[in-house]
């Protein structure tokens, strides 16, 4: 489990600073998507950092009904691709805190995005999810 960008306690999960340090110091910064606007330029930068094989992050809030959301995708240094789903209170209101549960990706591309899949809307996901845990919170 991860620990970076978490309280001891399951405190506040940071989905930015946790995409920033885990793609590295040199990784490319594909851009922050708010609700509603275009995911275009972030989705084609995801595309060309996979191809070039380089380190990158981004991230695509999402809107929530009694929360808020955002989904974070990113490679490391190493080449591992994941996708991080963050949830301000998914206890629904009752102030558990956030939580960040990370998805990692393989297959080719690792990471589907609304450019590759039109149907999704502005939701990213894996194209094979090999395995996935609790990055942060509780």
């Amino acid at each position: 489990m991860l620990g970076t960008g978490c309280g001891s306690s399951g405190g506040a999960c940071d989905l930015d600073a946790l995409l920033r340090q885990r793609a590295g110091a040199g990784a490319v910064s594909c851009g922050h998507v708010a609700v509603g606007a275009p995911t275009a330029d972030t989705d084609r930068c995801i595309a060309d950092q996979t191809a070039s094989g380089r380190a990158f992050y981004a991230r695509y809030d999402l809107r929530g009904i009694d929360s808020r959301g955002a989904l974070g995708a990113l490679r490391d240094p190493a080449g591992r691709v994941s996708v991080l789903q963050w949830d301000s209170d998914p206890s629904g209101g009752g102030n558990d805190g956030a939580r960040i549960i990370e998805i990692v990706c393989s297959g080719e591309p690792p990471i589907q995005t609304p450019a590759t899949r039109p149907e999704a809307a502005m939701e990213i996901s894996c194209t094979v999810a090999v395995d996935s845990y609790l990055a942060c919170g509780r």
